[in-house]
């Protein structure tokens, strides 16, 4: 299994919700996938662009995370592409919601309050 980091704001034009390639549905945030469908998305002619606009991201099932980020210094200190990635990679409510009461960015907070809601509902 690999995760999937699908954030359809930053396709061109945005997106608000899921997006399909073929016949693989991506929905916003974190999307477990099989070895084989990786390589359909990989293969599908919008993925290099949408790559590259930073809309997908394909990492391993246990990605890294700067050695820096914790709940006491906050995501402030990080650019917001890497608090995205901390966030996604991130399945403990509780942190999240410590990340939350501290940010200020517009964009992040609506990332954590999504990445918050697809863990309550249990969809990460």
């Amino acid at each position: 299994m690999k995760l999937v980091l699908f954030r359809p704001e930053k396709l061109n034009p945005p997106l608000r919700g899921e997006q399909y390639y073929d016949r693989l549905r991506l929905n916003p945030g974190t999307n477990h996938r099989s070895e084989d469908e990786v390589k359909k998305l990989l293969a599908h002619p919008d993925y290099a662009q949408h790559s590259e606009w930073g809309a997908i991201e394909v990492i391993e099932e246990k990605p890294t995370v700067p050695k820096k980020t914790t709940v006491e210094s906050g995501l402030d200190k990080l650019s917001e592409e890497d608090a995205q990635k901390v966030i996604e990679a991130t399945f403990d409510i509780p942190m999240l919601e410590g990340y939350l009461a501290k940010e200020q960015r517009k964009a992040i907070v609506n990332l954590l309050n999504r990445r918050i809601t697809e863990l309550k509902k249990g969809n990460a």
